[in-house]
Order: C-alpha cells, then structure tokens, then sequence
C-alpha cells in the first residue's frame, strides 16, 4: 500500500487542501505552525482512527476544525446544513478493494476517508436546542457522527484492514500514557506472528501457575472460610486475559531499565529502529516526528543510515528540522510547507548527490528564505549583514 495523496477539508489550519505525496520518502519541513505536524496528525486519523495515540472518537473535539470554517459557521444563522464537515481522505494504490467514488472528488479511486458531519438522527434534537436560544460558540460536535470508510463505501475495522501504518512519537510514551498501546506496537513489529502467539501462551500459562503457588493457596483457604460473604466458594486468581491484551502486563526494557525511564533519545532511536526491523514484514508506511530530537550528532549519523539502508519498501512521512536529515535522506524528497506546498522531486541528481556529500550544509535554511543572497564567502557575509543591518533594516537577515 502506497499512499498518493492527502485531502484535507476543513481540518485545522488547512481549509481545503491536497498534499502529493513521494512513493518513497517524504520530508516535511518548514517554519513553526507551517503544518509539518497537522498533516502526520491527519494521516494517523485516517490510516490509523487515531489521534495523539487515542481512538479518534474519542478526541473528536471543536479544535480539530479550521478557524476560517468556525467563522463562517458563527456568523450564519447556524441552521443543519451550516454546520461544516471535517473530512480526511488518503488516496491510495494497490488496495483494490478500497476502490470507489466515496471521496470529496466524486473520483473514481482507492483509498480511505474519516468525515465528520451532522447525524441526521438528531435533527429534531439540534432544532430543538436552537429554538431554546442557547449559546453557540464553537462547533457543536455532540450532534456530529464520524465515520471511517473506504472509498467502496464500506466501513473500516482495524482488524482487518488492508494496510498497516505506524506512527512514532518519543513524547508520547510515558509510564501511565501509552505504555500499551506502545507494547502493542513493538509486539507486532518486533516479533513473528508464530512468536506473538507463542509469548500469549506462555505468559497466560504463568498467570495460571501463579493460582497454584502455596502463598495463593493459603490466601484462598481463609478467605470467607466461614462463608458469610458467600456460600458458594471465594478466591483470588490471576487474571485469564483475553487473546491480544498481553501488554497490560508487560514493560520493555533496556539494559534492565524500563522504556519509560531511559533517555528521549534512546527512546526515539528505539522506536524508530523497532519499526524499520519490524519482523512482522506487514508495516507498509512509517510516520517520525522530528527523529534528530534528543540525539548527538553521532547518534544521529548512525539513525540517518539506518533510515536509509531498511527502509525496505516502506514509505516514510517524516518532518524535520534538521538540515543533515534533509541532506542525507536526499533533499529531492523534501516535501516544503512555506507561502505554499511544494515538492522539490525535480532537483537535478548531481545537486542531490552533492547535498548527500555535504551534510552538513544548511539545506533547510536557504529553503525556507524566501530570497537568497549568494556571497563568496565568509567575510562577505560578514559585511553583507551589516550593510542589511545598519543602511536598511534594523536588523539581521
């Protein structure tokens, strides 16, 4: 699975907006609240019902709309069909089954889609509160459903979906937040299927030989022993978990400490190792949030072509601010969020290669200017800034 493009309507800063996507590798960079992060956030919702590691149903919220939309849907007279959608659409290939018209596009294609929009089921209901005069200050998304379909129309199951996308962020791991979900991930990248069922197995069977210990033995022997509670008999035993809920009770650990409490950076080079190792051979597409955060420049270094060499078919979506990233992932793959989206997939070859030689350039910085003053080297620099500076600016450029 590949995904092509992202449609965003709607969804915070973007009103109505298509990202085209590399097959391969894809970089995003740009300044603060350019949209690095809001478009890995739409790719986890509508690849993965997720949002910030919850369940997007759950965290469907006012905030996710665009303001402009919050605007105009104020200052109507907020009837039903005033009320904005939120749609995410990922158009896709080799996913055949997920190929239909249901897209913003009315276009014939494959791919899967998360809208929010009114439920019609409480028309009356929402008729009903605006008679009552009540105040409206944002969107009143307790009237809204959301749905994840597919392109065929049908609705999306996270079991048994055609696609497997896996998004990494070392902020979210914390030791009561998402240790689970975490677990769950390095479960179904770390090990083989055969390995999976085989570690359920054995931990159940540990929980089953714990309620035959002497200890738990002689707990249940007195407990309600004159039968006041019940007359039936009373014991403690460990839980039989259910098939899949095995990392309720597990925690990684690295060199004996848990995941939790080693370094971001360690943690980050972890997961992102985990997910391009994965065994499971069934990840098709890898999101990273910023992977340079918390890591030396050797650490770095080691990352960057580990990315490179197994990556091994899988497409990435990662942002950035960093320029040696960009320079050695290959700058041809920069997808640039600035006055607007672009795609620098036509670079000559011979600059490409070149970049990868000097990492250590400052690729991300002449991106992001919107003009650019070639000077012959570092004195010139030097009065350059200061004619900028002192004749006619105020300030450095």
């Amino acid at each position: 699975m590949l995904v092509e493009s992202l449609r965003l309507i709607n969804f915070k800063k973007f009103k109505a907006h298509t990202f085209e996507f590399n097959d391969d590798v894809n970089i995003f960079v740009g300044g603060n609240n350019a949209g690095k992060s809001t478009i890995l956030e739409a790719l986890e919702i509508v690849l993965n019902y997720q949002h910030r590691g919850r369940a997007f149903s759950n965290e469907f919220s006012p905030d996710l709309f665009n303001s402009k939309a919050v605007s105009a849907f104020l200052a109507s007279p907020r009837a039903i069909d005033d009320l904005p959608e939120l749609v995410i659409e990922a158009y896709m290939k080799n996913v055949p089954d997920y190929k239909g018209t249901n897209n913003s596009l009315a276009k014939d294609a494959q791919g899967v889609m998360v809208r929010a929009a009114f439920d019609p089921d409480f028309t009356d209901a929402y008729r009903d509160y605006l008679a009552s005069g009540a105040a409206i200050t944002s969107i009143p998304v307790e009237f809204y459903k959301v749905e994840w379909m597919d392109f065929a129309w049908s609705v999306i199951k996270p079991m048994t979906k055609q696609f497997r996308a896996l998004y990494i962020d070392p902020t979210r791991i914390h030791p009561t937040f998402g240790k689970n979900q975490y677990i769950s991930n390095v479960l179904g990248t770390a090990l083989k299927k055969d390995e999976e069922y085989r570690l359920n197995l054995n931990y159940r069977e540990a929980l089953q030989s714990f309620n035959e210990t002497q200890e738990v033995k002689a707990v249940n022997k007195d407990l309600d022993a004159d039968n006041k509670i019940t007359q039936k008999k009373l014991s403690i035993a460990a839980s039989t978990m259910p098939a899949g809920a095995i990392q309720n009770g597990l925690q990684l650990e690295v060199d004996d400490v848990p995941f939790h409490m080693i370094g971001k950076g360690e943690q980050s080079k972890v997961q992102i190792k985990l997910a391009l190792h994965n065994k499971s051979k069934d990840i098709d597409l890898v999101m990273m949030e910023e992977p340079e955060n918390h890591l030396s420049h050797i650490e770095l270094n080691m990352l960057v072509s580990d990315i490179e060499s197994q990556r091994e078919g899988k497409q990435l979506f990662i942002t950035t601010h960093s320029s040696y990233v960009l320079n050695k992932l290959s700058i041809d793959k920069i997808c640039l969020l600035h006055d607007k989206y672009q795609r620098l997939d036509k670079l000559d070859k011979d600059v490409v290669k070149m970049l990868k030689r000097l990492p250590g350039y400052d690729t991300l910085r002449v991106a992001l200017s919107k003009k650019v003053v070639l000077v012959e080297g570092p004195s010139d620099e030097l009065i350059l800034k200061k004619i900028y500076s002192l004749k006619h600016h105020g300030r450095l450029p």
